[in-house]
C-alpha cells in the first residue's frame, strides 16, 4: 500500500508539472472519443428504432385493382375474424388518396388530378397482441394467414413491414463495422496522444530516473508512476467525451429529430450507464497500454547505453 501511495503521488506530481501538456493530451483524447460516442448514440437509437418498430407495427392489406369497394366491408370483417386481430380498417381508393394528402401535407398539391384507380383499396389491421415481447410473433403468424387468404380472395399483398426492417438491419449492420474501424483509429489515436505524452514526461524526469536505475530500482517501479498518469489520461479524456456528448445530445431538439413517429419514446437515447463505465476502463487500458510503450522504448535506450 505504501508503494501504490508513492506510485500515485509520483504521477501526480508529473501530471501537475506540466498541466498544459496534460490539458492538450485529455482535450485530444476526448475528441477523438467523443467522435467514436456519437456513432455508439447512433447504433444505441437505431437498434431501438427498429425494436421499437417491429414491435409497434401494424399490417396493411392491400387488395387487387378489381375489387369493388363494396365487398370492402366483407373482407375486413373476415380478417377481424383471424385469431390475433383486433380491429380492421378499410379504406376505399377515396379514403386512401385523402390519406396520402394527410401524410404528405407540404406536397398535397402535386396529387391534385390524381386518378384514384391508380391507388388500391386498403384494409389496415390492428394487432390484439401488445406486449412487444411477443408482438413480433403474433404479427408473423396474422400476416401468414392473410397471405394464405391472397389465394382465393381479393387480397393482392400483405404489408408486415419487415422490408423496412431488412434496410434499417442492413444500415445498422453497416454502422457497426464502420464503428469498429472507428474505434480501432480512436484506440491508435489514444496510444499515439498518451504514448508521446508520457515521453515528454521521462524526458523532463530522466536524470532522476537514470539515478533510479544505478541504485537498483526495477523496471516495474519506474513504470508504475506513468501507468498511473497513462490511466488517469485515459480516464479523464473518456469521462470528458462522455459529458461533452451528453451536452450535445440534450441540447438537440428532441421533439420531431427523427424522420418516423416513435411514440413516448421519441428523442434521442443517451449511451448506456454501462456502456460509459467499460468505454471509461477500456480508455483507462489503453492509456496504461501506451504508457507500457513508452517506458519501455525509453528504458531499452537506457539500457543500451
Amino acid at each position: 500500500m505504501h508503494r501504490l501511495v508513492w506510485f500515485a503521488a509520483q504521477a501526480a506530481r508529473s501530471i501537475g508539472a506540466s498541466p498544459v501538456v496534460q490539458v492538450v493530451a485529455v482535450s485530444t483524447i476526448a475528441v477523438a472519443l467523443m467522435v467514436l460516442g456519437a456513432v455508439g448514440v447512433g447504433l444505441v437509437n437505431l437498434d431501438g428504432l427498429i425494436d421499437r418498430w417491429r414491435a409497434d407495427a401494424d399490417l396493411v392489406v392491400f387488395l387487387r385493382p378489381n375489387t369493388p369497394d363494396s365487398e370492402l366491408p366483407t373482407l375486413a370483417a373476415r380478417i377481424e375474424a383471424l385469431d390475433g386481430v383486433a380491429a380492421t380498417r378499410a379504406l376505399d381508393r377515396d379514403a386512401a388518396l385523402a390519406d396520402l394528402r394527410a401524410a404528405f401535407p407540404d406536397d398535397a398539391p402535386l396529387l391534385d388530378g390524381l386518378d384514384r384507380t391508380l391507388l388500391p383499396a386498403v384494409i389496415e389491421v390492428r394487432l390484439a397482441e401488445r406486449d412487444r415481447e411477443t408482438r413480433d410473433a403474433a404479427r408473423q403468424r396474422v400476416a401468414e394467414a392473410l397471405r394464405a387468404m391472397a389465394a382465393f380472395s381479393a387480397v393482392d399483398a400483405v404489408d408486415d413491414g419487415e422490408d423496412l426492417i431488412a434496410r434499417l438491419q442492413d444500415l445498422r449492420t453497416g454502422a457497426r463495422a464502420g464503428g469498429a474501424v472507428l474505434a480501432a483509429l480512436a484506440v491508435l489515436a489514444v496510444i499515439f496522444i498518451i504514448s508521446n505524452t508520457i515521453r515528454l514526461t521521462l524526458y523532463a524526469r530522466r536524470d532522476e530516473l537514470e539515478i533510479m536505475q544505478l541504485v537498483g530500482a526495477s523496471d516495474f517501479f519506474v513504470r508504475a508512476p506513468c501507468y498511473i498518469e497513462g490511466a488517469f489520461q485515459g480516464a479523464a479524456g473518456a469521462l470528458l467525451a462522455t459529458g461533452g456528448l451528453w451536452l450535445m445530445i440534450r441540447a438537440l431538439p428532441q421533439e420531431g429529430l427523427l424522420p418516423v413517429p416513435l411514440g413516448a419514446e421519441a428523442g434521442l437515447r443517451f449511451l448506456p450507464v454501462e456502456a460509459v463505465v467499460l468505454g471509461t476502463l477500456g480508455a483507462a487500458l489503453v492509456g496504461v497500454l501506451a504508457s507500457h510503450l513508452a517506458t519501455g522504448r525509453f528504458i531499452r535506450r537506457d539500457d543500451e547505453r
